[in-house]
């Protein structure tokens, strides 16, 4: 994986990484060194305990453990960019200094559950990729009965008139 620009500050992404999750002082590294984004993307996993695809407040006390780290609450609300009390693992990778390293799929599944939160009759059934992209068909059943079906892109946004109700294949 390239090493990825954190954007017009210019700050080397890898190497905001490494400081923030990593520091020779209380971390031994071996000759093996992860890409950010596996870095980025197992950081998220372990912290996220009860694997709802969001971390909390409470998920991330153990980060004010690790001596000499740039952790905690400040950490946590500079992250939070929606301001929804939540870090999903795009905020985690961007606050990381590494913005194209979430798995766009993980993010869009942490959106649609919270909005099947608050619908009663809607139940998503998002789809991953092994890479963590989305399935190019996504579907959500309606009312327990209906399924609809849509065509997205890499991304997981919907790409506009794939909508149907019929079988279909994007």
């Amino acid at each position: 994986v390239a090493t990825q620009s954190s954007g017009s500050s210019g700050i080397n992404a890898e190497y905001g990484v490494n400081r923030k999750l990593f520091n020779t002082r209380n971390c031994a590294r071996d000759e093996y060194e992860p890409d950010l984004q596996t870095l980025v993307r197992w950081s998220f996993d372990l912290l996220d305990d009860n694997h709802d695809l969001k971390l909390t407040t409470g998920e991330l006390t153990m980060l004010t453990h690790i001596p000499y780290q740039d952790c905690g609450e400040a950490f946590y609300r500079l992250c939070d960019k929606d301001l929804n009390g939540v870090l999903r693992e795009d905020e985690w990778a961007e606050c990381l200094g590494c913005a194209g390293c979430h798995r766009p799929c993980q993010v869009f599944q942490s959106e649609r559950n919270d909005r099947d939160r608050n619908t009663r009759f809607i139940q998503s059934l998002v789809r991953c990729e092994d890479d963590g992209t989305c399935a190019r068909k996504q579907c959500e059943r309606q009312f327990g009965r209906h399924k609809l079906c849509w065509c997205v892109d890499e991304s997981c946004r919907k790409i506009e008139g794939t909508s149907s109700y019929a079988a279909m294949d994007c």
